[in-house]
């Protein structure tokens, strides 16, 4: 009995060595690519009158872990910008950019 892998390959969904082969014309028409905004971040902590330190600790980060996020210097793990979001009462897609970058 083939495996999966075989079966996948023989349908052209795998490469060699096993690679997912991507459909590029439908990753394009997908949604846009996602990243943490961190001038989205600095404004809706703002909004909500939150100064650095009060969102540090809510979450259990840094202070200076916050300014960095913010300035998108860093990307928080995604534990991280959920307990980011969660703090701020908003959800998680208000923190997010679209990526146009990731497209071209």
């Amino acid at each position: 009995m083939p495996t999966r892998d075989a079966n996948a390959r023989r349908a052209g969904q795998l490469g060699p060595a096993g690679s997912v082969r991507i459909n590029r014309r439908y990753a394009l028409e997908s949604s846009v690519p996602r990243s943490f905004s961190g001038p989205r971040l600095r404004a809706q902590r703002r909004r909500a009158g939150l100064s650095v330190n009060d969102l540090a600790a809510r979450v259990g980060r840094s202070t200076w872990s916050i300014w960095v996020y913010e300035r998108g210097e860093a990307q928080p793990p995604i534990v991280v910008a959920d307990a980011l979001a969660d703090a701020l009462g908003l959800p998680l897609e208000r923190l997010l950019a679209d990526d146009t970058r990731a497209v071209a």
